[in-house]
């Protein structure tokens, strides 16, 4: 219900309340803020828009966003990792920074967990060679 929705959007301006309060956690406090905030301006809870948006909350939203996908929640399945940075990408520009994006995606690549486009699609990069990978997702030069 619409109620119950306000109260969860509360929880970024609730969080900092807290930090601010906290002399060494204050500096993550307009992270905490800002982090659902979108890069195109319609996020919460100001409704800031690109570089009006801290780094440090714009990478935390790639990451909040990441690991809510793939979590399991009691209303919802997982998603696996390579739906959720396909979600990512599709998302950048808009939701997310280009930037942060790209970055976020350079580190799955890294990982061994990470994720591939390749000319077949996408994949788990446990499938393929570090030195044969392509290009991670949504950073695909040509």
């Amino acid at each position: 219900d619409e109620a119950e929705w306000r109260e969860i959007r509360r929880h970024s301006e609730l969080g900092y309340e807290i930090l601010k309060g906290i002399d060494f956690l204050s500096g993550a406090a307009e992270i905490v803020w800002a982090h659902h905030e979108r890069y195109d301006g319609k996020g919460y809870p100001r409704g800031l828009a690109g570089e009006e948006i801290p780094l440090g909350a714009r990478v935390f939203g790639v990451v909040d966003a990441y690991d809510a996908m793939t979590s399991r929640r009691p209303y919802r399945q997982s998603m696996s990792r390579e739906h959720a940075a396909i979600e990512i990408a599709r998302n950048s520009g808009t939701q997310f920074d280009p930037q942060v994006v790209e970055a976020f995606l350079m580190m799955i690549r890294r990982s061994p967990e990470g994720v591939f486009e390749n000319e077949t699609g996408y994949g788990p990069a446990t499938r393929q060679s570090r030195e044969a990978a392509p290009h991670p997702v949504g950073t695909k030069s040509s």
